[in-house]
């Protein structure tokens, strides 16, 4: 009986806990999953070095479901795949980068969050150009807009999380740091929500920017008096008076 991965065709998965792992790319199968491989392989007679190459609609299937599986490192090894081979994919570009902001540390928060929003802003760009159809691209920025939300709200926690385990004796030196880290998860919500509105427009502010802006204000407000030499409170000030325009739109 013999593996083969679908994502690189390597032929050697060996069993670690409760996965067999890929000895080339490190994707992971679950007993199941590495049994339906045998299957397939066996059935087909795949052994030549092109048996493990998987189609681009199986690998974003299986992008899909580790990602609901919350298999972080796995999804992101699928949706990169998906994104060599087809560049314009929007759900592609956003995913390959997100999938792994979902492991990073939260010691390296400020770096998670500047790929996040540098990967957000280009993402939006592609489905300006490549999705044309109104309700497809709406669909798209309300699925960016509610990711960008939560995992700059997981961010905030996490860094609180991981500053208040500190040693109280020792936590002062990490204060900065830890500032640092709020105000640029933060700042996803403000940027994003800027650059919805550059990209497509006045009509996306109220369902798009929005939201994206009040969570954003929420979040900067609830630290602001730590915060404030970083983010300053003229920005916040700024986003409030944006919030309260957009809310007495009609």
């Amino acid at each position: 009986m013999a593996f083969v991965c679908e994502l690189c065709g390597c032929l050697k998965l060996v069993k670690c806990g409760d996965y067999f792992v890929c000895q080339k790319c490190n994707t992971k199968y679950t007993l199941e999953a590495a049994r339906k491989l045998v299957n397939s392989n066996n059935s087909s007679g795949t052994q030549n070095s092109n048996s493990g190459r998987i189609s681009s609609s199986r690998a974003l299937q299986l992008a899909r479901k580790a990602k609901d599986n919350r298999d972080y490192e796995t999804s992101a090894k699928y949706y990169d795949l998906v994104l060599s081979r087809h560049p314009s994919h929007w759900e592609a570009k956003f995913y390959s980068v997100y999938m792994k902001a979902m492991n990073r540390p939260a010691t390296e928060t400020v770096t998670t969050a500047a790929n996040l929003i540098n990967n957000g802003v280009e993402t939006l760009k592609l489905i300006k150009k490549y999705v044309p159809d109104y309700g497809e691209r709406r669909n798209a920025i309300f699925e960016i807009t509610n990711k960008m939300i939560e995992i700059s709200t997981m961010l905030i926690t996490n860094a609180t999380n991981h500053f208040n385990s500190i040693n109280r004796q020792v936590r002062g030196l990490h204060r900065q740091s830890y500032l640092n880290n709020l105000a640029e998860a933060i700042k996803i919500g403000y940027i994003i929500g800027d650059q919805i509105v550059c990209i497509f427009g006045d009509c996306y502010i109220r369902d798009f920017a929005l939201p994206c802006w009040k969570t954003a204000s929420f979040q900067h407000q609830t630290y602001l008096k730590h915060i404030k030499l970083i983010l300053s409170v003229d920005v916040f000030n700024n986003y409030r008076n944006k919030i309260a325009q957009c809310e007495n739109m009609r």
